[in-house]
């Protein structure tokens, strides 16, 4: 994947997961640090929520930390 993308970039991150507040803290803790930079939208549907975060990112690097940090999500169930 670091081969096809081509830094700086806007990048978007979609999760999913549960609709449950340590899901959902978790999710806004690791977007947090890019403030009103994190384009987030939140769609809720029965008992899972779904999250699209587009952040400007400006190397590989920090892509593969917030995945990282993601995948570590307690009631992660799938992301992109």
């Amino acid at each position: 994947m670091k081969k096809l993308l081509k830094f700086p970039l806007d990048y978007t991150f979609k999760i999913i997961g549960e609709d449950t507040p340590p899901f959902c803290s978790a999710v806004e803790e690791i977007f947090s640090p890019y403030g009103k930079s994190a384009l987030m939208e939140a769609r809720q549907k029965g008992k899972y929520i779904s999250y699209s975060v587009t952040l400007y990112l400006k190397d590989y690097s920090e892509l593969e930390g917030i995945y990282a940090a993601v995948s570590k999500a307690e009631g992660l169930k799938f992301y992109i």
